[in-house]
């Protein structure tokens, strides 16, 4: 009976051992699935992870360049606004100032011819400046425009090259805006610049001119105020070598 109870006591251990271990093994199976799947999960996360960094720092770069678009955008718009300031004053000078009559007062044939060419050379010349600075301004927008899908980047082939071979391409780095700046657009913005600085001292050369003619009765506050304009034309000019040669320069290469 003892013996019985022995090897009954003996077969419940070797099924409960073996029921522990099977237990062991299910749950060791079961932790190594899991393992499995939080390592592919990981692995999911990092990928997504990686995706949006390198999105974010497309934006990043989407945004710097959208900066320096909106940048040159106003060195352009007010560009275009002085030309259209310049010019509107050298009409309203033009249009406002009455001539007397050949019986009252005679003028020289040079000083008509100049004060007549300067009077037209600058609105002219800013008009021009005016409508090309637009035109610029409405191209670099409209390349900028173009950037491709939101939620990713293009595709390399759509991109805007260095080297010339897609000059149609969307633009969506500030290194490849400013690239496209100056191949393109610098140079003519430079001589834009200098254009309009010329003007400046042109248009008080024709006040100059202008307050000969208007005080032709007085010949004291005519030369007096035509020193006045020549004064500022001086102090024009000094600005000048002060500030435009230094928006202008360019470093060579």
């Amino acid at each position: 009976m003892a013996l019985f109870i022995a090897s009954g006591m003996q077969a419940v251990m070797e099924g409960a051992s073996a029921y522990a271990d099977n237990e062991q093994m299910l749950l060791s199976a079961q932790l190594r699935e899991e393992a499995l799947v939080h390592r592919e999960f990981e692995i999911q996360w990092r990928r997504q992870d990686v995706a949006y960094k390198a999105l974010e720092k497309y934006r990043r770069r989407v945004d710097h360049k959208r900066h320096l678009v909106d940048e040159k955008s106003r060195q352009l718009s007010l560009l275009a606004e002085l030309c259209s300031l310049v010019s509107a004053f050298q009409m309203i000078v033009l249009y406002e100032q009455q001539l007397p009559g050949l019986e009252e007062v005679w003028y020289s044939d040079v000083l008509l011819a100049l004060w007549g060419i300067g009077s037209l050379v600058v609105p002219c010349v800013d008009l021009c400046i005016m409508v090309v600075a637009a035109l610029i301004n409405f191209d670099i927008l409209e390349v900028s425009s173009r950037e491709g899908h939101e939620l990713a980047p293009p595709h390399p082939d759509d991109l805007y090259t260095e080297d010339g071979r897609n000059p149609e391409g969307i633009v969506v780095s500030p290194e490849l805006f400013l690239h496209l700046w100056y191949t393109r657009y610098d140079n003519k913005f430079r001589h834009m610049v200098l254009a309009f600085s010329y003007t400046l001292p042109l248009f008080m050369f024709n006040l100059a001119l202008t307050s000969l003619v208007k005080f032709h009765h007085s010949p004291a506050v005519a030369w007096i105020t035509f020193g006045i304009c020549i004064l500022g034309t001086a102090l024009w000019l000094r600005c000048h070598n002060g500030l435009i040669t230094h928006l202008v320069w360019r470093p060579k290469g």
